[in-house]
């Protein structure tokens, strides 16, 4: 029997962003761990590549069905492993990074996942967990997919 205090609407929420990639899909089993730990909602976001601007486009409903099921799966994978934790889904518009800090705004914890691209080529993209580290509105968790997460807990703070 569980000793929780339920988990509603009011409760803090820890954010995680998710692409597909593996680094986000271990950067959500790390929230949802999280959340638990911290009797917090958990929410899964995906930012669209597309806006309201390329409704009715050609390959429009292949790549919207495509993106939504990035989402469905996330969803599926964290509430699989931590059945206990209430899980919600949001998808966002683009660009990234600016969704995903606003996103932020209110949330306990924002978790997202590194890809190590390198730092030359992370320069001349550009950084989507740099971008959250830098202006996100609550403590940032980066996760890196290549490497299993330490044991233990995050840290509040970067």
């Amino acid at each position: 029997m569980s000793t929780r205090e339920p988990v509603g609407p009011g409760r803090p929420v820890v954010v995680v962003g998710v692409d597909g990639s593996e680094a986000s899909l271990r950067a959500a089993e790390w929230a949802a761990d999280e959340a638990r730990f911290r009797n917090c909602r958990l929410r899964v976001v995906h930012v669209n590549f597309w806006t309201d601007a390329a409704l009715g486009t050609p390959g429009f409903e292949e790549e919207a069905r495509r993106q939504a099921a990035v989402l469905e799966h996330a969803l599926a994978r964290v509430r699989s492993t931590n059945p206990d934790v209430e899980v919600e889904g949001r998808s966002l518009e683009p660009p990234t990074g600016p969704a995903l800090v606003r996103e932020s705004s209110g949330a306990a914890l924002l978790v997202v996942g590194s890809r190590g691209m390198g730092a030359v080529r992370e320069l001349v993209l550009g950084s989507v967990s740099h971008e959250c580290v830098q202006h996100a509105h609550c403590s940032v968790l980066v996760v890196r997919g290549d490497r299993e997460p330490e044991p233990g807990r995050a840290v509040d703070g970067v």
